[in-house]
């Protein structure tokens, strides 16, 4: 299952990694990673609820996999729980400093930046 997941990344055909990474986690409940790409497909797919689900299940199995607080503060973010996902992004910027990806979705979550007025140009005289 995981060759077909695969194959269908890279044919950008997420509904079909979802599927393939569902079939993995029937065939063997145990198996973080496959945990954790499926919700990574969820994610992907806006399926946010379904994701931090898989996430959970993942983070149990596996739980200092790379990439898991940055996909947990996705989800926290896409759901509306900003001060989680901030917390999130914070934790896994951390480790990874040079992440400009979660840097951009901490900047974009952050309440200084959510409440900055956008100028408004003076007429001129």
């Amino acid at each position: 299952m995981q060759t077909l997941a695969r194959v269908a990344e890279h044919m950008d055909r997420v509904d079909l990694v979802e599927w393939a990474y569902l079939r993995a986690v029937d065939l063997d409940e145990n198996d973080g990673e496959s945990w954790f790409q499926l919700a990574a497909a969820q994610a992907r797919l806006g399926k946010f609820e379904e994701a931090g689900k898989s996430l959970a299940r993942a983070a149990a199995l596996t739980p200092l996999r790379p990439g898991q607080l940055f996909l947990q503060g996705w989800i926290d973010e896409s759901l509306g729980r900003d001060e989680e996902a901030i917390a999130l992004y914070r934790d896994h910027l951390e480790q990874h400093p040079a992440d400009q990806v979660t840097r951009r979705r901490l900047v974009s979550c952050s309440p200084a930046t959510a409440s900055t007025p956008t100028p408004t140009p003076r007429p001129r005289s």
